[in-house]
């Protein structure tokens, strides 16, 4: 999970809640907590967190990807990847 030092280092953390949904084409530059629905594409240069609740169906690529909802596609990762 996002460690709260971290986050403070890279300046912030967007986070969309369990109760939204959202599907399309998704690019970040700042580190991304993802706690609800999302089907497409996701793609940044920071650190990403699928969160317990969320349901994610997409192509994933990032730096640094920890998954702990549940998540149908492929993962890549410039640094890790945490299952």
């Amino acid at each position: 999970m996002i460690n709260r030092d971290n986050r403070r280092k890279r300046g912030g953390l967007v986070v969309f809640q369990k109760n939204s949904s959202f599907r399309g084409v998704l690019n970040f530059k700042e580190p991304l907590l993802i706690e609800g629905q999302f089907e497409g594409e996701i793609s940044g240069e920071d650190y990403l967190e699928i969160g317990q609740s969320a349901q994610v169906k997409a192509h994933i690529v990032g730096s640094h990807v920890a998954v702990y909802g549940l998540v149908e596609g492929n993962i890549y990762a410039k640094d890790k990847v945490e299952l």
